[in-house]
């Protein structure tokens, strides 16, 4: 047996003997996972958004762009930027996202634990620089503020 023929025998046997964790179906834009899957290291450099953001800044961006570059990675069936798409528009738009808790954004196929909580601590800070400064001042937690 080959090298080959063994990962793919181990793969097929992995996925056999997996669990799937419960909760709802994973949401993802079946006309972007229909296509070959393109990651983002494959595109034009004028089409990477870091590369975009370096060269033009962030205001060039489009939102599922900038979402890209916090998520980083995408998943097996789209790459991190039709994976910010689909978010987008399975959420209805950036202003509806960021009223998402960690959770929810975890229906997105590709969004798992780690990448929602990035975003969701992404947006608390942007929601925190727009309130008020004595509102972000006073501590979320007294027991660990040492002047009482």
């Amino acid at each position: 047996m080959s090298m080959t023929e063994y990962l793919i025998q181990t793969s097929e046997q992995h996925i056999k003997n997996s669990t799937v964790r419960p909760g709802p179906s994973k949401i993802y834009n079946l006309a972007q996972a229909e296509r070959p899957r393109r990651m983002v290291r494959d595109l034009a450099e004028d089409e990477q958004p870091r590369e975009r953001l370096i060269r033009f800044g962030t205001e060039s961006l489009t939102d599922a762009e900038l979402l890209a570059i916090l998520m980083r990675t995408g998943s097996r069936k789209m790459n991190v930027i039709d994976t910010c798409r689909t978010m987008l528009q399975h959420f209805g738009g950036l202003h509806k996202l960021v009223r998402k808790n960690w959770r929810e954004l975890r229906i997105i196929e590709g969004v798992a634990d780690v990448k929602a909580i990035t975003l969701e601590a992404a947006f608390e800070l942007s929601r925190r620089l727009q309130s008020p400064l004595s509102r972000r001042l006073r501590p979320a937690y007294p027991s660990f503020c040492c002047l009482e």
